[in-house]
Parts: structure tokens; C-alpha cells; sequence
């Protein structure tokens, strides 16, 4: 497949990508708050992972590509997983059982801003004035979600310190394998990523979380299918395949309907607040994703880079 890197230039086949991306994930936040309800963290990050691993693998092999990785790409494939894999989920999912659902999405989600700055230290990326006006909006909306809620961040600092981790984590990782111009098929290596990371993630979980084995409810039990069927296996092939052909900010800023999905869905599934702040973020969010999506005018006699990929 062959794509532009400009954000005016999106295929079909992206957009309906970065739509599913949004859906599912955005749902993901009241689902696994449920999960929480009685599944420890650790293992049913674990199961995500490693399900998740295999489910990615799996479409290699019916895609028929090798799932082998060259040796000289597994440092970036290893730093991925420190950040993309170990470092969000742990820190996520920890921030996760300490503040409501709504407030976690939203500040995991100042992510494109991290992202938008390592790309343009690291990459070299453009911030355009456009792009920037619509990272503002952005944030802007982030702010208004968050702006009533001073008060219960306070009083749970370590949760809303873990989902500014987790923010960090992933967009470092994110660029720093976007940096790599890996050759191996991007469903390959997410797949190492997630298997790899399993890895920790389990034996931690064996070690801390003594009383896995316990009754597990309907809806529980069904978010953790959710999540490794959808939110890990598709959504993370989805999230590089993204990376892969658009600018990290691009993405970053494109996906952020999914804290408003994740604050509303909260709101209808578990009955956390939405109201005049959530609609004010929604106004501001579209504002946002319309000034990334605007065609930009390249610079005056400069082509636009093109980004082929083998997945």
C-alpha cells in the first residue's frame, strides 16, 4: 500500500481504520472499569497481551507473511515494548482503579500533545499552524472535561499521575518506532511487542496477584473477550498500521473522539458525569479533528514525502 503522509490525503481505508480505532477504544474505558470489578489488573492486562500477541501473529500467518524479525530491528522492537506495551498498560490500568473511567480517558489523552512534541523533536515532523490550532482546540477540550474535576484529582493524585504516565509512555513509544523505518510487516512486530511485554506482565501477575482464580461475573467476563479480541488484537494492528503511513501527530489528533466516546459511554454504562463540560469538549474536539483533516498547502517546490509499507 501506498499512502501520502499528509493528513489531507487520507485513503478509505485509513479513515474507516481511525473510526473503529475510536469506537472501540473510546467504549474500552467503561469496559474495562467493569473488567476491574473482578479481574485483577495485572492478570487481565496479561491475558490482553498475550491473546492479543497471538491474534496479531495469526493474521501474519493468513496474510502470509514471516513472523520473523530481523536481529538488528529488535532493540526498536524491544524499546516499543517498554513504552507501548509494559509501561501504558501497567500505568493505565493501575490509574484506571483509582479514578473514574471519564477522567482516565481524558487524561490519557493528552497523548497527542507528548506526541506531536517527540515528533516534531525526534522526527522532525512539521507542526504546522494549522495542525498546531487544532492541537490547541484539542487540549482545549481536554481542559474543559477536567476543568470542574480539580478537586477529585486531588484527592486521587497517584490515579490521575498514572494516566499522565501512561500518556507519556505510549507516545514515546509510538515515535520511537515510527523513527525506526522498521522493514518487518507492522503486524509482526506489534504482535512481538505484545508477546514480549506479556512476559513481565504475567510474571508479575503470578507474583502480586495471589488470588487469580476467583468468580468471575458475565459482563466482567465479556469485557476481557472485548478487549482481547478487539481492543488489543485489531486496535493495536490498527493504531501502527496508522503510524505507518500517517504522521504521529496526525493520528494522535485524529483519535481524539475517543475521550469523548469513552466520557459518554461512561456516562450511559456506568452512570459517571456528562453534562455541560462533556459537550463543550465535544464542540471543541470536532473543531479539533476538521483542523487536521484540512487540506495544507505543501511548501512552494516541495513534493510531498511518500511512506510505502509492506502490511
Amino acid at each position: 500500500m501506498r499512502a501520502t503522509a499528509g493528513p489531507h490525503q487520507l485513503s478509505r481505508a485509513s479513515l474507516a481504520l481511525l473510526v473503529g480505532l475510536s469506537l472501540v477504544w473510546g467504549l474500552n474505558w467503561p469496559v474495562m472499569k467493569t473488567v476491574l470489578i473482578d479481574v485483577p489488573p495485572l492478570t487481565f492486562r496479561a491475558l490482553c497481551t498475550i491473546a492479543g500477541g497471538l491474534g496479531l501473529l495469526g493474521l501474519a500467518w493468513a496474510g502470509g507473511f514471516s513472523i520473523r524479525v530481523p536481529r538488528r530491528e529488535w532493540r526498536a522492537v524491544a524499546l516499543g515494548t517498554l513504552f507501548n506495551i509494559i509501561g501504558w498498560n501497567v500505568a493505565i490500568i493501575y490509574g484506571l482503579s483509582l479514578i473514574d473511567s471519564s477522567r482516565a480517558v481524558i487524561i490519557a489523552y493528552t497523548m497527542p500533545l507528548w506526541g506531536t512534541l517527540f515528533g516534531a523533536i525526534m522526527l522532525g515532523e512539521r507542526v504546522t499552524s494549522v495542525r498546531l490550532a487544532g492541537l490547541v482546540a484539542g487540549m482545549a477540550g481536554m481542559a474543559v472535561l477536567l476543568g470542574g474535576d480539580l478537586a477529585a484529582v486531588r484527592a486521587a493524585p497517584w490515579g490521575a499521575l498514572l494516566a499522565a504516565l501512561a500518556a507519556l509512555c505510549w507516545a514515546l513509544g509510538t515515535v520511537l518506532i515510527k523513527r525506526a523505518r522498521l522493514t518487518t510487516p507492522i503486524v509482526v512486530t506489534t504482535a512481538w511487542q505484545l508477546l514480549v511485554g506479556a512476559v513481565p506482565i504475567t510474571v508479575a501477575a503470578l507474583a502480586l496477584e495471589p488470588n487469580l482464580w476467583r468468580p468471575v461475573g458475565f459482563w466482567p467476563a465479556a469485557g476481557v473477550v472485548y478487549n482481547m479480541a478487539l481492543a488489543f488484537t485489531f486496535c493495536y494492528w490498527a493504531w501502527f498500521r496508522l503510524v505507518a503511513v500517517l504522521p504521529v501527530a496526525v493520528v494522535g489528533m485524529s483519535t481524539l473522539a475517543i475521550p469523548v466516546i469513552g466520557v459518554f459511554s461512561s456516562a450511559v454504562l456506568l452512570g459517571e458525569p456528562a453534562g455541560l463540560q462533556e459537550i463543550g469538549a465535544l464542540v471543541l474536539v470536532v473543531i479539533a479533528l476538521a483542523a487536521v483533516l484540512m487540506p495544507a498547502a505543501p511548501a512552494p517546490g516541495v513534493s510531498r514525502p511518500e511512506v510505502v509499507t509492506r502490511s
